[in-house]
């Protein structure tokens, strides 16, 4: 069954970076999937499934992120401060 899985990692570091706008995730994987081939979906959410492991935690660990330059979340914080 072709499907976009979202976890609390796809669901936290795609909200964060901008490319899903809803918190449902049922919502999420319908936004995700009209983002990118089919073909890429599994790949797709494994990387933002380790990304949200390793860097964008819920203490994200932005001075290490190697895409904040086009991060939503990194964006309004670096106004902020």
């Amino acid at each position: 069954i072709p499907a976009f899985p979202v976890d609390r990692h796809v669901q936290r570091v795609s909200s964060r970076i901008g490319i899903a706008r809803l918190s449902n995730p049922s919502a999420i994987e319908e936004q995700l999937c009209q983002l990118v081939r089919p073909t890429q979906w599994t790949l797709l959410s494994d990387t933002l499934i380790l990304h949200g492991r390793r860097v964008c935690k819920p203490r994200p660990l932005c001075d290490h992120c190697p895409i904040q330059t086009n991060c939503h979340f990194y964006n309004q914080l670096s106004t902020v401060t």
